[in-house]
């Protein structure tokens, strides 16, 4: 914001929950529908003060909103005898809540892929297919915000901001694209 009325105005949009925000995320596994809503608080956990739960969180928790859709899911090989999958995913956060996307998709076993934090371990099997190498190799989380709409403070009028999937992401999903089975 420019000035303090506009600052006002667009915390005013967030507190009520106005303002759209739009993300794509690259999740290991296969959702079994297409599209939900994620409507889990989100809070403290119990004994790891560093990160945020939604399922071992402290007392004092928050409303925590998520809706999504699958645009994509990929089946990959996993070794000589398996596959696993991994899923393109769009999501839209109705609340703001700390590592909220984050949380919500590791809660439910479907972790982004690259998170430290909240993802999960990376198999140290030699036997990994390039595939399941590149994921595990990804340097940061395939999160990417795509689109953030809201009320222009002076004009009134709705406009929305988009960003260009970065590289990375984008040569991911090529790449995992190339490999899938099927």
């Amino acid at each position: 914001a420019k000035n303090h009325r506009s600052l006002q105005i667009l915390a005013r949009q967030f507190k009520d929950r106005t303002v759209q925000k739009q993300y794509l995320a690259i999740v290991w596994g296969k959702f079994e529908t297409n599209s939900g809503i994620i409507d889990r608080p989100i809070g403290r956990h119990r004994s790891q003060r560093k990160r945020m739960s939604s399922r071992f969180a402290h007392s004092r928790t928050r409303e925590a909103l998520t809706e999504w859709n699958v645009e994509k899911c990929l089946e990959l090989k996993a070794d000589a005898r398996s596959t696993m999958s991994v899923t393109l995913l769009r999501l839209r956060p109705k609340t703001g809540r700390t590592h909220q996307i984050r949380v919500h998709l590791a809660d439910l076993g479907y972790p982004l892929i690259g998170d430290k934090i909240y993802g999960r371990r990376s198999r140290s099997d030699s036997k990994k297919t390039a595939a399941i190498s590149l994921l595990d190799n990804f340097p940061r989380q395939a999160l990417h915000a795509e689109s953030l709409e809201f009320t222009h403070p002076n004009t009134g009028l709705r406009i929305e901001f988009k960003a260009a999937l970065y590289d990375d992401i984008d040569q991911l999903i090529k790449e995992l694209e190339k490999q899938r089975v099927g």
